[in-house]
C-alpha cells in the first residue's frame, strides 16, 4: 500500500521529528559542556595545588634570604605579593566566567528557527 503517512498525521510526525532532533542536540551539548567543565576543573585544581606549593617555597626562600637583615619587610612583601596575585587571578576568573558561551545555545537557536518556520516566517 502507500508508505507515506496520511495527511493529518504528517504535521504531528514533523513535530515529533523536530523535537527528537532538538533533544539529541541538547543531549550532545550537555555532554560536551559537562566534559569540558570537568576537565577544566580538574586541571584547574591540579594547577592551583602545584602553584600554591611553589609559591609557598618561593616565599620561604625569600624570607630566609632576608632573615638577618629585613625579615619583617620580606615577610610583608611576600604576603602582599600573594594577596595581589590572588586578587588578579580572582578578577581574571570572574571575567572569564562571565564571558563563557551560554549552555544550550545551539538548541535555543534551532528552536527559534523551528518556531519561525511553524509560524510561516522567513
Amino acid at each position: 500500500m502507500n508508505d507515506a503517512p496520511s495527511l493529518p498525521h504528517r504535521p504531528l510526525a514533523l513535530l515529533l521529528s523536530m523535537a527528537h532532533t532538538r533533544l539529541e542536540l541538547a543531549a550532545l551539548d550537555f555532554e560536551a559542556n559537562i566534559a569540558d567543565s570537568v576537565t577544566a576543573a580538574g586541571m584547574g585544581v591540579a594547577a592551583l595545588v602545584l602553584a600554591l606549593i611553589g609559591f609557598a617555597f618561593a616565599g620561604l626562600v625569600l624570607i630566609a634570604f632576608f632573615w638577618d637583615t629585613h625579615r619583617l619587610i620580606a615577610t610583608a612583601a611576600t604576603t602582599g605579593g600573594y594577596f595581589a596575585l590572588a586578587l588578579f587571578l580572582a578578577f581574571f576568573a570572574r571575567r572569564r566566567w562571565k564571558s563563557r558561551r551560554p549552555a544550550f545555545a545551539a538548541v535555543l537557536h534551532e528552536m527559534a528557527r523551528d518556531r519561525e518556520a511553524l509560524r510561516g516566517g522567513p
